[in-house]
């Protein structure tokens, strides 16, 4: 953008769901994550400060509510493992979704209730949008960005420090747009591995 004369910062600690529905470039699931047309919910919001200006676009401010598809589909309601989502509000029981516990600092141990067979990613939790009809397009073009070898995967569990890591590993980490959990991924990656893992 700074070629063409304008300039453009990202916005941390934004509502970005909130404010794509409200403009209209996306809508809310019954699973509370938001769905673009082209990309099912398999996208990573962004929000910018910009001083581009905004000529010849109808300006809309959509309600906030749940997609009309949603109303007589229950699939990410009985693929929930936490019964975070429920029929009967709008918003999910954050407290109970499984991907506050692995995603957001402060919360590294998984408590007594959560069943061990509910971990499923390295990273938050994908069981309702992989039964969501909006995704069946989507899961049929799953590309492989990165592995990790055995030696990767020893150091993640090791949990060094991310500038200890060899520099090869932090960068599948960044472009995997992982890197900012990296604090959790060792107690993520060892419920997966074994179901039966427990904090001391």
């Amino acid at each position: 953008m700074e070629s063409c004369g304008y300039n453009a910062v990202r916005v941390a600690r934004l509502p970005e769901k909130l404010i794509a529905v409200r403009s209209g470039l996306a809508k809310y699931g019954a699973n509370n994550i938001t769905y673009i047309p082209e990309f099912g919910s398999f996208f990573l919001l962004s929000a910018f400060y910009s001083d581009l200006p905004c000529t010849g676009t109808d300006e809309t401010w959509s309600d906030i509510r749940v997609m009309d598809m949603c109303k007589n589909c229950h699939a990410c309601i009985s693929k929930c493992p936490t019964a975070a989502i429920t029929g009967d509000r709008f918003l999910i029981k954050a407290e109970r979704c499984l991907t506050y516990y692995n995603e957001f600092k402060g919360t590294p141990e998984f408590p007594d209730w959560i069943a061990p067979d509910s971990h499923n990613c390295l990273v938050g939790c994908l069981r309702c949008q992989l039964q969501c009809p909006l995704n069946r397009e989507q899961l049929e073009k799953v590309e492989v960005l990165a592995e990790m070898d055995e030696a990767e995967t020893s150091l993640i569990l090791e949990n060094r420090g991310f500038e200890e890591l060899p520099p090869a590993l932090a960068a599948k980490l960044e472009e995997l747009n992982i890197s900012m959990y990296y604090h959790h991924l060792s107690s993520n990656l060892k419920a997966l591995i074994n179901p039966k893992y427990r904090l001391p």
